[in-house]
C-alpha cells in the first residue's frame, strides 16, 4: 500500500479480517503512532492467543535477523502470529530488512514502531515495503495549526468530549497542536460534573479546568490591537467571549470605541511625544498615552474612521439589530480581525 498520512484510514484497516501484514509506522507525532500501536496489539489477536503467538521487541535489544527469526514461526491455534517491535528507531543496524519483507509469511504480522522520527522514503527496504500490497507505510509529520481541527474532533470523540467552538479555540490556545496534551486535558474535562452524553461543556468549564482562568485587562486587549498583535489579541477577545457574564461586550465596544476616538483625535496633535500626547487627549498621565503611540505607528486616518464604523456595527448586532445572533464570540473575533488585518 503507498506511504499514507491518514491516521484514520489506518485504524480502519487493524482487524483480524482485513489486516496488512506489515506496518510501519513513524513521524513527530508520537501520539499518533504510540494509538496505532496499541489498536494492533489489542485487536489483531485474542487475549488466549496471545500467550503463543505474540512477539514484543525493542528496537535496542534486536535486528533484522532477530525480527526474521520470530516471523518465520508459525501461529498455534490462531489465524496470525504478531511481531511488534517497540521503538524501532532504536535499532543498530535496518541491514537486512529487505530480506524481512521479502520473506515475510501471510501468516505474520509484523509492525515497527518508529515512533518520533520521521521514515526516510529513499531508504531501499522503505521503497520495498510500499511496494507491497500487503503493507502499510504510514508517517505523520508534525501537525501545523492549520491541520489540527479534524484530529481534535476525533479525540473528543476518543474523550467523550463536547466542546463550543470558543472551547475548541480556548483549548487550543492553552494546548496548542501535541495531540498528547490536548487528549490530557479532554480527559481531565471528561471527569468533571459537566461530561454527560450529548452535552456540551461550556467555555467556562475549559477555562476552569485546564488553568485557563487568569484575567484579561481591557487595556492588554487595547495594547494587543494597538500594536496589531492578531494572536494575542484574538486569545484575549475568546476569552472575553467564553466569559460574558465578567466580561459583557457592550462594555468593551464602549471602551474600544473610546479608545480609537481618541486615536482619531491622536493624529492632528502637533507633537507625538508622550508627555505632549497625553495632554493633547487629556489623560491622566504620560503613560496612559503609550498605547496611542504604538496605534500612531500602525494605523492611518482612514482605517481608524472604518475601525468606529465597525465597533458602532457591532454594538449593534450585539443588542440584536441587523441579526438575531447576539453570540460576543464572532463579534469580537470579526472587529480583531479588520483591525489587526
Amino acid at each position: 500500500m503507498p506511504y499514507i498520512e491518514d491516521y484514520e484510514k489506518v485504524m480502519a484497516l487493524i482487524s483480524p479480517e482485513k489486516s496488512p501484514n506489515l506496518y510501519i509506522l513513524g513521524g513527530e507525532e508520537i501520539y499518533l503512532t504510540s494509538r496505532i500501536e496499541k489498536a494492533i496489539l489489542n485487536n489483531l489477536l485474542d487475549e488466549a492467543e496471545k500467550d503463543f503467538n505474540l512477539s514484543i521487541l525493542y528496537g535496542a535489544d534486536t535486528s533484522p535477523g532477530e525480527i526474521l527469526s520470530h516471523a518465520l514461526r508459525y501461529p498455534m491455534m490462531a489465524k496470525h502470529l504478531l511481531v511488534v517491535v517497540k521503538d524501532a528507531g532504536k535499532m543498530h543496524s535496518l541491514d537486512g530488512m529487505e530480506s524481512v519483507i521479502e520473506r515475510l509469511p501471510a501468516t505474520t504480522i509484523l509492525a515497527m514502531n518508529f515512533e518520533g522520527k520521521n521514515l526516510d522514503r529513499r531508504k531501499a527496504w522503505i521503497k520495498a515495503a510500499e511496494k507491497s500490497e500487503k503493507s502499510v507505510v504510514f508517517n505523520s509529520p508534525k501537525l501545523t495549526p492549520y491541520k489540527i481541527r479534524k484530529p481534535l474532533e476525533w479525540l473528543m470523540k476518543e474523550a467523550g468530549v463536547l466542546l463550543s467552538e470558543p472551547g475548541k479555540e480556548l483549548l487550543l490556545e492553552n494546548s496548542g497542536t501535541d495531540l498528547t496534551r490536548l487528549y490530557q486535558e479532554l480527559q481531565k474535562l471528561s471527569l468533571t460534573s459537566y461530561a454527560k452524553e450529548g452535552v456540551v461543556i461550556p467555555p467556562t468549564a475549559v477555562m476552569e479546568y485546564i488553568g485557563l482562568s487568569r484575567e484579561f485587562t481591557i487595556f492588554e486587549f487595547q495594547k494587543a490591537l494597538a500594536s496589531k498583535d492578531a494572536a494575542k489579541a484574538l486569545k484575549i477577545a475568546r476569552a472575553y467571549a467564553a466569559d460574558p457574564k465578567n466580561h459583557p461586550v457592550q462594555m468593551i465596544l464602549s471602551m474600544l470605541f473610546n479608545f480609537f476616538s481618541n486615536l482619531l483625535i491622536a493624529f492632528d496633535a502637533p507633537s507625538k511625544r508622550e508627555e505632549d500626547l497625553a495632554k493633547f487627549l487629556g489623560l491622566n498621565s504620560a503613560f496612559q498615552s503609550k498605547d496611542y503611540q504604538y496605534a500612531l505607528h500602525h494605523f492611518r486616518r482612514p482605517k481608524v474612521m472604518n475601525i468606529i464604523s465597525l465597533i458602532r456595527r457591532c454594538d449593534a448586532r450585539s443588542k440584536g439589530l441587523y441579526t438575531n445572533d447576539t453570540d460576543p464570540a464572532p463579534i469580537l473575533t470579526d472587529l480583531v480581525f479588520y483591525i489587526t488585518s
